[in-house]
C-alpha cells in the first residue's frame, strides 16, 4: 500500500491526496504551481483545495493579494485517523 492509498483510506480523494503529497514535498506553492506540477486543471485545484482545508491539512496565508498553500504538520492526519477510527 502506498502514501496515496494509505491517505484515500482516511477519506481523501485522489486528487487530495496527490496535493497533499506534493505541497508536502515542495513547501508553499501557489495553485498554477501545483496545477502544473500534478496535471490538475486550474478550474479544480480550488475545489480540493478547499476540501483539504476543511479538513485540517492545508493552510494558506497571503503574499501579495496571492494565497499561498501549504500543507500542515502530518500529525494533522491523526485527526482524519480519529474520525475514521470513531
Amino acid at each position: 500500500m502506498d502514501l496515496i492509498d494509505n491517505l484515500i483510506s482516511l477519506g481523501l480523494t485522489t486528487s487530495e491526496s496527490k496535493i497533499y503529497l506534493a505541497l508536502m514535498e515542495i513547501g508553499e506553492a501557489k495553485t498554477g504551481k501545483l496545477c502544473d506540477r500534478l496535471d490538475i486543471p486550474n478550474s479544480h485545484i480550488y475545489r480540493q483545495l478547499d476540501s483539504l482545508i476543511k479538513k485540517g491539512l492545508v493552510n494558506y496565508k497571503f503574499a501579495n493579494n496571492v494565497k499561498i498553500f501549504q500543507a500542515n504538520d502530518p500529525e494533522s492526519l491523526s485527526i482524519l485517523y480519529e474520525n475514521k477510527r470513531n
